[in-house]
């Protein structure tokens, strides 16, 4: 309907401007016209008038030709007829224009002038503030050699009444072709252009929303037609496209998953490896107690301590395995209002028996509880490739940093966010460190610095893809030989 209102309102304007136009020329050619046809009649009545005044001027005396010119104004009612002296020294034949303007008529020549003249009585005087008159004069050779005129005075009021009527004829055609014009186009637009735009605005709502079922039909063949059609084809390519994308994401997500779940397989191996000594320990003790208690070696009050302590070791095992069971485990992702400290600590706990292999210690800093939104798991192993990453890069005797708190910071530029609030987790080695060339590829898939056998390159990847999920990302920054440190970032949860 907006659209069909602006071509209506445009088409009028355009009628309006061409039969102005129009209008225009046509009441200038009318005037022009009636301004010639005066002129002309002026001339030919003068012209014969003349003709004859000086005859009988000639043969039959002034008097007779004079009174010639009196019944010749009183036979044409919308004409007034005099003779006149050009040179004004007559005053009772004085022109209706000063004499100089009558200087350059000669005999037989013809003069037209429009002045404004009124009515005085039965006389014409000349009044700024009166009627538009055509005036003409026609020179005439006297016998005695002085030239005189005949003067011819018509009102121009015709020519205005002519205007006036050829205006209103135009007007009147003008409101007819506008108000037919109107009709035509407010019925053609509604119907041709209103309604078919409209459903396709319905059309392109739908589609924006999600939704790219129901072919839109239109039973017209122009442009509209083919658009309407053109846009049928695209919902068709684009459900086509997204369930691509689905069955494609879908199938990528699987893959990652797996990824994942065999990078956690392979630090559940690195980790148990560690463990060992950790359920050996007990195993150890809980086997020799046992040996006691079925030997006989032990009774009363020691028996019941031998038994508390078995008790107390086969819970400690059952702990160590339960955590390596949750961490191997394949879940969906799960993401919760987490403790990020507490997250941290956790791990640190089940990366400390593969640490002490390694004669690395582990020096955990979180002096307060930072609460994120994400899935425990998959930032535990996020967290896990980083500090394993770090005890293999630190020496013998080495401490490995793990710092938690909050600060404001500006992530980089192709994550979208804004300057805030986040969590971090910085892991500090004291290894040899990464040259810049290195530090550009510790996250590439597949590679390591670590020899053959010893790692995958799949850690630093894995971690940055997780820690992306979630809306943050990881930095690293290295200075040989002084050791790296990787700096995990998670925006803040909410608070409740």
């Amino acid at each position: 309907m907006k659209f069909a209102r602006k071509l209506i309102i445009a088409l009028i304007l355009a009628i309006c401007f061409v039969l102005g136009i129009f209008s225009w020329l046509l009441v200038n050619r009318e005037l022009k016209a009636f301004d010639e046809d005066a002129r002309s009649d002026h001339e030919l009545i003068a012209a014969t008038l003349g003709g004859s005044v000086a005859m009988v001027w000639r043969n039959r005396g002034s008097e007779r030709a004079l009174a010639l010119v009196r019944e010749a104004d009183r036979l044409r009612q919308h004409l007034r007829l005099r003779w006149v002296w050009p040179d004004g020294r007559d005053s009772a034949a004085e022109p209706l224009v000063s004499p100089a303007a009558l200087s350059a008529l000669a005999p037989g020549g013809n003069l037209h002038l429009t002045e404004r003249l009124r009515l005085a009585g039965a006389n014409l005087v000349a009044d700024a503030a009166g009627e538009e008159w055509l005036i003409s004069y026609r020179g005439v050779a006297t016998p005695s050699g002085r030239v005189g005129a005949i003067e011819l005075a018509e009102s121009l009021n015709k020519k205005r009444a002519s205007s006036r009527m050829a205006l209103a004829t135009l007007t009147t055609m003008t409101v007819s072709l506008l108000s037919v014009s109107a009709g035509l186009v407010l019925f053609l637009g509604v119907w041709f252009v209103g309604r078919p735009l409209a459903r396709l605005a319905e059309k392109a709502q739908r589609v924006g929303a999600g939704d790219l079922t129901g072919a839109l039909i239109l039973k017209q063949e122009d442009e509209i037609g083919d658009l309407a059609h053109e846009m049928n084809l695209m919902c068709e390519r684009l459900a086509e496209a997204d369930a691509r994308l689905k069955a494609e994401t879908a199938a990528r997500l699987s893959a990652l998953e797996q990824l994942r779940h065999a990078d956690r397989l392979r630090m559940v191996g690195q980790l148990a490896a560690g463990m060992a000594h950790e359920l050996g320990t007990p195993l150890n003790i809980v086997l020799g107690r046992a040996k006691m208690i079925a030997q006989g070696k032990a009774s009363g009050q020691k028996l019941q301590d031998y038994a508390l302590i078995i008790s107390e070791q086969s819970e400690r095992m059952t702990r160590i395995i339960r955590q390596l069971l949750d961490y191997a485990r394949v879940r969906g992702p799960k993401t919760h209002r987490q403790d990020l400290t507490r997250l941290v600590q956790q791990t640190v706990e089940l990366i400390k028996p593969l640490a002490e292999r390694h004669a690395v210690h582990l020096e955990v800093s979180a002096p307060a509880p930072v609460f994120v939104h994400v899935d425990a798991v998959q930032v535990q192993q996020a967290l896990t490739n980083v500090i394993v990453n770090a005890v293999h890069a630190s020496p013998s005797g080495a401490a490995v940093a793990v710092v938690t708190g909050q600060h404001r910071a500006v992530p980089p530029a192709q994550l979208g966010s804004s300057y805030g609030e986040y969590g971090f987790v910085r892991v500090c080695d004291r290894g040899s460190g990464m040259d810049e060339a290195t530090l550009q590829k510790a996250f590439d898939p597949f590679f390591t610095t670590k020899p053959i056998g010893e790692g995958t390159g799949l850690g630093l990847a894995v971690t940055q893809g997780i820690v992306s999920e979630h809306r943050g990302w990881i930095s690293a920054e290295s200075t040989p030989p002084h050791g790296s440190t990787f700096t995990i970032h998670l925006p803040l949860a909410e608070a409740h």
